[in-house]
C-alpha cells in the first residue's frame, strides 16, 4: 500500500512550477462560479491551470477569458466517470475539442451512468486530448494492484496519472510519479479544488517537477494548448450573474451565503436531538446498568462467604443464610442512601426485602404489577438457563408505597442456597439526567445559533464588500492587460511581455521568428525561448530579466525557435506594472545577418588554411624529406659534428659498411650525451647514437610521419623505400606549420597538454576544425581519421596522467576502444565506449583489480570533463563487467557466441568493434586470436549475427517517400545514425566470418572486395553510399553547432535538396541489397 512518511505535501530538490490541472466551478459540483475560481488561482500564483467539472464544459469559456485576464495559461479539460473492471473510476481528460461528437456524448450527468474506460479514452483521443487517472488511490487499489491496474488501462490508451494530487502526502507523490515511469506515462498535478465549505484543500494549486510538467507540455498537441480561443458559454450553462459597484444581488446573497448558513444550522438542531440527545440517554442507561451489575456482585460475594463458612464447618446453613440475610438487608447505595437490594428463592418466596417484609415468606408466583407483569417470576425465568439477567417492571418508589415507578432490575442467581439477589434502577432517574443535559444543549444551541447569525451576517456584509472591490478590479486588470497588448503589438522589432518570468504575450513579428502561435507561448517560459551559455554576463542577465528585474543594456542570446533550430538575438527589457503586478516588456532583435558577416570572412580565411593544410599533410613523405647524411659505425663524433655542420642537417644516419642502418645521431644527442655529459669527441659515433632507428615508408602521408613522432617520442624519422633502403631523413616538426587548427598541432598540443581542462580547450577546437574540412570538401574518410585521431591522443594523455597520479600499473594491461571510436568513425555527436583487459598472474587478483577498476573510474570521469560524455548504456572501464581480466573476457566473448540471445547480440554490436589505444596490444591479440576459434567452432552464431543486419527497414514508404518519426523531439526526422548501422553490421558480418583483422568500415569493404566477397560494383555501390551517408551525417552536425545547437543524429528530409534526397533514396536501395545478400547467404528474415 502506498503509505505516507510525512504530512508535507511538496518537499522537491528539482525546481517546481505551482499548476492546478483539477478544479471544479460550480457547473457541476464546486462552490464558485468559473470566473471565481480563475480569480482564486491568480490568487494563489497558480501558472497553468485546467477546469475540470463532472462531464461538463459549460464554464470553460468564462473561465479561459479570466485565466486570460489573468496570464494563467489554460488547458481545456473535464473529469468523466467510468467503469474499469466493476470498479468506478474518474479521468481526467485535457486538450480535447469540446466540440467533437464523440466528445459530446461523454457530456451530461446522464453519460457517467453508461460508459467504460476504453470508451472515454477512445473519444478523448479522436477529439485529440489526453486521458488521466484522477486521485489514482481513490479507487481502492493499492499496492502492486494499483499499478496492474494502470499497466491494464495503459494498453487501453491510458496516457498518465495524477500523481501529484495536492492531499496526498510528498513520499505518496513520489511513489505514483515512479509508477508512472515504470509503466512509460506521464503524470499530471492538481489539488481538486472545489471551493468554501466543499471537500478537498482549501486554496487551489499544487507544485509540480518543472521536468515533468514540461513532459505533459509536450505531449498536448498544439491545438489543445489554450483551447478557450475558440469556445462560447454552453447554451445550458448557468450563468452567474455578476456584483457592480452600488448593486446587490439579494439572489446571489441567499443561495450563496444565507441558505448554506441556514441548513447549517438546521442540521446542527437536527443533530442535536435526532442524534447526540438519544445517544446520550442510551449511553447513560447503559452506564446505569452497570452500576447495577457491579452493586449485585459485589451483594452476590457475601452470599458466597458465608456459603465457605459452611463449607469450612464454622457456621451451620441456617446460620450463615440468616446472618447474610440480615447484612444485606441493611446494606443501602444511592444519593438518598434508599437504594437496596433484596432476595428471593427460585420457587418464588420472598427471602428478604428490607422494604416490603409483609412479603417476607410468602408465595410470589402470583404477584403482578400494575401492567399485569409478574416480575418475580420473571426473575426466576431469567436465572433460568442464565447466571443472571435484566427484567423491567413497575414497583414502589424506594421506600414510599404509595408511589409507583417503572424499574429496571438486575438479578444474579447463588446456585448454592438456590436463591436470587437483585437491585434495580428507576427509568425516572435516568430520564432526570438527561432532561437536565438536554437543556444544557438547548441553551448552548441558542447561543451558538445567535452567534451564527451575527457572524452570517458579518460574512455577508464582507462578501458583497469582497464582490465589488473584485469586479472593480477585474475591470482595471482587463484595461491594464489592453493597453500593455497594445503596446507589445505596436512595436515593429519583435516584443515579448513577460510576467513572473512567463511569456504572457508576443507580438507578430516575435511569433514568426519564433515559430509558436500566441497560445502556444503562453505555455512557455522565458527559459523555454531564450538560451545563453551556462555561465557568464549574459546567463546572469537572463536570470534578472527571468526574476523580474531590468536589462536595460542589451546582451546577447539565443532564441530557440519551435523547429528547435536557435537564433542569436540581442535583448532587453523594461519593467512595466499593471494590477500591482510587475511585468517586463522584452525587446528582441535577430542579429543572424550580423553575425554571419564577421564570421565568414574567418571562416573562409580558416577554410583556405586548411585546405592548404590538408593538401600538404596527404603528401607522401618523400617530398619533404632531406637527402640522407651518413657516417660509418667507426667514426669520430667529432667526424660526425662537422659532417652535420657543412651540411647544416641536424641529424646523421649511422650505417653499416653494407649500408644497413644501423643507428641515428640528431643534434640533441649530441647537446646531451657530449657537451653535458663532457664526453670526449674523439670516441666513436656509436657511444651517442640511438637504435633501433625508427623508420617510415617513402609513400606514407606527412600527418602519419607526425603521429609516428608523437608516438615513439623522437624527433626524426628514417625514410625507407620498399627494399628498406635508406633515402631520406624527416623531421616533420619542423616541416609541418599549420595554424593552431590543424590537426597536426592540435594532436601535438593534446600530447603536450598538463591537465584535463587544456585536454577540454583542445577538444573544444575540434567542432571547428571539422566543419573547416566539411566546407573544404575532405572526404568524409579523411575527417573520420582527425576525429578518431584526436579522440585517441585525448584518451592516451588522460591514462597517461592518471598513470602518473596512481603509480606504476600492477600487470599489463590495454585500454580498449568500442563501437565508433574502434571503428575510427567518430563524428561530432558521440559518447566514450571503452574497456579494459589486463593479464591476472603477477600480483593477487584482488589488489590488481581495485588498482584497475580505479584506473577506470578516473579515465572514464576525466574523459567526460574533456567532452565525450558518458555511455548512456554504461560500457565502458569504470564497469565492473568491462574492466577485467583477460580470461574473464574471453569466457564472455564465448558464452556470447555460444548462447547468442538478444543481450548478447547486443554485447557483440559493441564488443565485436575493439581497438587497443593505450597499453600491451598483445593482450587484445590473443583475445582476438580466442574469438576467431569460437567463432570457427560455431559457425551457426552468424545466422544469429546476420539479423542485426535485415532488422533495420530503410526509411522509405510505399511511394518512395522518406518515411520520418510522426511525434516527439525527432518529429519530422529520420535517425541518419540508424541508417547507417546496417552498412556497419554487413561489413563486421562478414570481416568476422572472413577472420579479417581490420575494424574500419570503409577498411573491411575494401578487404572483402579484395577477396571476392564483394564484386566491384557492389563495393563501390555500398563504399558510396556509406560515405554519402557519413558526409551529410557531418554536416548537419557542423550546421548544429554553428546555430548553437547540441548535434544530434536526426535529419528533418525537407531540409535537403531535390539532388541530396534523390541521392539519399539511392543510397537507401543500396541498404536493401545488402539486405538481400545477407538473407539469402545466412538464411534469415528480419
Amino acid at each position: 500500500m502506498l503509505e505516507s512518511d510525512s504530512n508535507n505535501v511538496v518537499a522537491p530538490a528539482e525546481p517546481v512550477v505551482l499548476v492546478d490541472l483539477h478544479c471544479h466551478s460550480d457547473s457541476s459540483d464546486g462552490y464558485f462560479s468559473a470566473t471565481i475560481v480563475a480569480d482564486k488561482l491568480a490568487e494563489a500564483g497558480v501558472d497553468y491551470a485546467a477546469l475540470t467539472d463532472h462531464h461538463s464544459v459549460a464554464g470553460t469559456a468564462s473561465f479561459g477569458r479570466a485565466t486570460l485576464r489573468h496570464g494563467i495559461a489554460q488547458v481545456t479539460g473535464a473529469e468523466l466517470h467510468a467503469n474499469f473492471n466493476g470498479t468506478e473510476v474518474h479521468l481526467l481528460a485535457y486538450g480535447f475539442n469540446p466540440a467533437n461528437d464523440a466528445v459530446q456524448q461523454l457530456l451530461g450527468p446522464t453519460a457517467r451512468e453508461s460508459l467504460n474506460v476504453e470508451q472515454v479514452i477512445s473519444a478523448v483521443h479522436e477529439a485529440g486530448g489526453l486521458v488521466f487517472l484522477a486521485h489514482p488511490l481513490q479507487t481502492g487499489w493499492s499496492g502492486s494492484a494499483l499499478e496492474n491496474a494502470i499497466s491494464q488501462m495503459v494498453q487501453t490508451g491510458l496516457d498518465g496519472i495524477e500523481a501529484y494530487y495536492k492531499p496526498y502526502p510528498a513520499d505518496v507523490q513520489q511513489r505514483l510519479a515512479a509508477i508512472a515511469d515504470r509503466v512509460g506515462i506521464l503524470t499530471s498535478a492538481g489539488s481538486d479544488y472545489h471551493g468554501q465549505q466543499q471537500t478537498g484543500p482549501a486554496t487551489p494549486g499544487v507544485m509540480m517537477p518543472v521536468s515533468r510538467w514540461k513532459q505533459f507540455r509536450a505531449a498536448l498537441g498544439e491545438h489543445a494548448l489554450n483551447g478557450q480561443a475558440d469556445l462560447t458559454d454552453h447554451p445550458t450553462a448557468e450563468r452567474q450573474p455578476l456584483l457592480h459597484q452600488g448593486s446587490i444581488n439579494w439572489q446571489w446573497l441567499f443561495l450563496r451565503i444565507v441558505l448554506p448558513s441556514l441548513l447549517v444550522i438546521g442540521a446542527f438542531i437536527a443533530l442535536l436531538f435526532a442524534v447526540l440527545i438519544p445517544t446520550m440517554e442510551d449511553r447513560l442507561l447503559d452506564r446505569k446498568r452497570q452500576m447495577t451489575t457491579e452493586l449485585t456482585n459485589s451483594a452476590w460475594s457475601i452470599l458466597s462467604d458465608y456459603h465457605r463458612e459452611v463449607q469450612d464447618g464454622q457456621l451451620s446453613l441456617e446460620q450463615a443464610q440468616q446472618a447474610a440475610i440480615q447484612r444485606i438487608r441493611r446494606m443501602r447505595y444511592g444519593p438518598d442512601g434508599k437504594d437496596y437490594f433484596w432476595i428471593t428463592d427460585m420457587h418464588p418466596r420472598m427471602v428478604m426485602h428490607p422494604y416490603r417484609s409483609d412479603l417476607e415468606g410468602a408465595d410470589l408466583s402470583d404477584f403482578t404489577d400494575p401492567e399485569g407483569v409478574r416480575p418475580f417470576v420473571q426473575f426466576v425465568a431469567a436465572v433460568q438457563d442464565a447466571p443472571s439477567g435484566y427484567v423491567r417492571y413497575v414497583w414502589q418508589w424506594q421506600d414510599d408505597p404509595e408511589r409507583l415507578e417503572a424499574k429496571e432490575s438486575y438479578v444474579r442467581r447463588f446456585e448454592p442456597w438456590n436463591w436470587i439477589i437483585g437491585t434495580g434502577l428507576y427509568e425516572d432517574d435516568v430520564q432526570q439526567e438527561i432532561r437536565a443535559i438536554t437543556g444544557r444543549m438547548v441553551d448552548a444551541s441558542f447561543v451558538v445559533t445567535l452567534l451564527a447569525t451575527v457572524l452570517l451576517l458579518s460574512i455577508a456584509y464582507q462578501s458583497l464588500k469582497v464582490e465589488r472591490r473584485r469586479t472593480a478590479a477585474e475591470r482595471e486588470l482587463r484595461l491594464s492587460h489592453e493597453r500593455y497588448q497594445s503596446l507589445v503589438e505596436s512595436s515593429t522589432g519583435g516584443t515579448m511581455l513577460v510576467i513572473d518570468g512567463r511569456c504572457t504575450y508576443a507580438n507578430r513579428s516575435l511569433l514568426e521568428m519564433l515559430g509558436y502561435s500566441a497560445s502556444e507561448l503562453a505555455f512557455l517560459d522565458i527559459h523555454d525561448v531564450v538560451l545563453t551559455d551556462d555561465h557568464g554576463p549574459a546567463a546572469a542577465s537572463l536570470e534578472l530579466l527571468a526574476s523580474g528585474g531590468e536589462v536595460r543594456e542589451p546582451f546577447e542570446a539565443r532564441l530557440q525557435r519551435k523547429n528547435g533550430q536557435s537564433v542569436p538575438v540581442l535583448l532587453s527589457s523594461t519593467a512595466v506594472y499593471f494590477s500591482g503586478r510587475k511585468g517586463m516588456i522584452v525587446s528582441v532583435q535577430d542579429i543572424t545577418r550580423h553575425r554571419a558577416m564577421q564570421s565568414g570572412a574567418a571562416r573562409e580565411q580558416l577554410i583556405s588554411q586548411l585546405q592548404t593544410s590538408l593538401l600538404f599533410l596527404t603528401e607522401p613523405v618523400r617530398s619533404s624529406m632531406s637527402p640522407p647524411l651518413t657516417c660509418g659505425l667507426n667514426s669520430s663524433i667529432n667526424t660526425a659534428v662537422r659532417l652535420m655542420s657543412r651540411n647544416n642537417a641536424d641529424a646523421v644516419a649511422v650505417t653499416a659498411d653494407n649500408g644497413d642502418l644501423l643507428g641515428i645521431v640528431t643534434d640533441h644527442d649530441i647537446r646531451e650525451r657530449v657537451v653535458v655529459a663532457g664526453l670526449d669527441v674523439s670516441q666513436p659515433i656509436s657511444r651517442i647514437m640511438s637504435a633501433p632507428v625508427v623508420t617510415i615508408h617513402e609513400n606514407a602521408p606527412i600527418f602519419e610521419a607526425f603521429l609516428l613522432e608523437r608516438e615513439r617520442n623522437v624527433d626524426h624519422l628514417a625514410v625507407t623505400d620498399s627494399g628498406q633502403a635508406l633515402v631520406g631523413i624527416i623531421r616533420s616538426s619542423r616541416t609541418l606549420q599549420p595554424d593552431r587548427y590543424s590537426p597536426v598541432v592540435l594532436t601535438q598540443q593534446i600530447h603536450r597538454a598538463k591537465s584535463v581542462e587544456e585536454l577540454a580547450d583542445c577538444h573544444d577546437r575540434l567542432p571547428a576544425l571539422v566543419g573547416s574540412l566539411v566546407d573544404s570538401g575532405a572526404l568524409p574518410r579523411n575527417i573520420c581519421h582527425v576525429t578518431s585521431a584526436v579522440a585517441d591522443s585525448i584518451a592516451q594523455r588522460i591514462i597517461a596522467l592518471t598513470l602518473e597520479e596512481l603509480g606504476p600499473a600492477p600487470a599489463r594491461f590495454a585500454f580498449v576502444a568500442l563501437g565508433s571510436e574502434a571503428r575510427q568513425e567518430q563524428t561530432l555527436a558521440t559518447d566514450q565506449d571503452n574497456a579494459l583487459l589486463f593479464a591476472a598472474d603477477e600480483q593477487p587478483l584482488s589488489e590488481v583489480e581495485q588498482y584497475f577498476l580505479k584506473l577506470g573510474e578516473l579515465v572514464c570521469a576525466r574523459l567526460d570533463s574533456a567532452g565525450y560524455r558518458y555511455c548512456g548504456n554504461e560500457a565502458m572501464a569504470r564497469d565492473r563487467r568491462w574492466n577485467q581480466p583477460l580470461k574473464q573476457w574471453k569466457e564472455y566473448f564465448s558464452s556470447w557466441i555460444a548462447e547468442p540471445d538478444q543481450t548478447a547480440l547486443a554485447h557483440c554490436n559493441v564488443f565485436f568493434d575493439l581497438r587497443c589505444i593505450y597499453g600491451d596490444s598483445a593482450l587484445v591479440r590473443d583475445l582476438w586470436n580466442h574469438v576467431s576459434q569460437a567463432l570457427a567452432a560455431r559457425p551457426a552464431f552468424f545466422s544469429y549475427l546476420a539479423l542485426n543486419t535485415v532488422r533495420y527497414k530503410p526509411p522509405i514508404g510505399l511511394f518512395g517517400k522518406i518515411v520520418t518519426e510522426s511525434s516527439g523531439d525527432a518529429a519530422h526526422t529520420f535517425n541518419i545514425k540508424e541508417a547507417m548501422l546496417p552498412i556497419v553490421n554487413f561489413a563486421r558480418l562478414y570481416a568476422l566470418k572472413h577472420q579479417l583483422e581490420a575494424a574500419n568500415t570503409f577498411d573491411r569493404l575494401e578487404e572483402l572486395f579484395a577477396l571476392d566477397v564483394l564484386q566491384e560494383d557492389s563495393y563501390r555501390a555500398v563504399s558510396q553510399a556509406y560515405q554519402q551517408l557519413m558526409q551529410l551525417r557531418y554536416r548537419h552536425q557542423v550546421e548544429m553547432i554553428r546555430l548553437e545547437q547540441e548535434p544530434d543524429n536526426s535529419i528533418d528530409p525537407r531540409s535537403l535538396t531535390q539532388i541530396e534526397t534523390g541521392t539519399l533514396k539511392n543510397t537507401f536501395s543500396q541498404i536493401s541489397m545488402i539486405q538481400k545478400k545477407v538473407t539469402h547467404e545466412f538464411r534469415t528474415s528480419g
